[in-house]
């Protein structure tokens, strides 16, 4: 038991270091496995508050409090893990710019959900759900930025570039492949309007 509460009160003490001096905080390695223990080490106290504001303030109260609990749970490590796996295939597979593992660059879009993770409870409670979530987005964003940086051996303006540039390679590939199904499905469409005319 004493080590748990141990470990949970260094996951916290770091998440709060993460937050306050990313510069330094964000430095430490880890790998996969340790960034996910630290990530729901971290979730769980915000989850709770989570679930627990979508019972009580939500109009739909099991239903935000579902949100809350697969928002921290599913949404937010699922999609660092896809995020990252997207910058790590296309800066560096593709590019070669670091020479890091994908470990690093996990660990560093992990680092960037602490702010996230520490006020998205507060979504049922909507005025101040708009104002905290958009803070803590942005407030992500410098983190990675920083976490980046630091993790994978660049510069802060190179990893503010890279970033941007993994998600504009990655949205460019997303548009093309979309419009190639829209295209697929409409030639189906046609050819099958075609079809039955004849």
């Amino acid at each position: 038991m004493d080590n748990a509460l141990v470990t949970f009160a260094k996951a916290y003490k770091n998440a709060i270091e993460v937050m306050i001096h990313p510069g330094l905080a964000t430095k430490t390695q880890m790998g996969i496995a340790d960034a996910l223990k630290f990530y729901y080490t971290i979730a769980l106290i915000p989850m709770f508050f989570g679930v627990l504001l979508g019972l009580i303030f939500g109009s739909h109260h099991m239903l935000l409090a579902l949100v809350a609990i697969a928002f921290y749970l599913g949404f937010f490590p699922v999609s660092a893990f896809i995020s990252s796996g997207v910058y790590h295939l296309i800066i560096k597979n593709l590019l070669n710019i670091y020479k890091q593992e994908y470990s690093a660059a996990f660990l560093a879009y992990i680092y960037s959900l602490v702010p996230i993770v520490f006020f998205f409870w507060v979504f049922p409670i909507y005025i101040l759900a708009f104002v905290l979530i958009a803070i803590s987005f942005l407030w992500s964003f410098i983190v990675l930025i920083i976490a980046i940086s630091n993790l994978l051996s660049m510069s802060r303006l190179k990893a503010l570039g890279t970033i941007l540039l993994s998600d504009i390679i990655f949205y460019l590939i997303m548009y093309v492949i979309a419009i190639i199904i829209l295209g697929v499905f409409a030639f189906v469409g046609l050819f099958n309007l075609f079809h039955s005319i004849l």
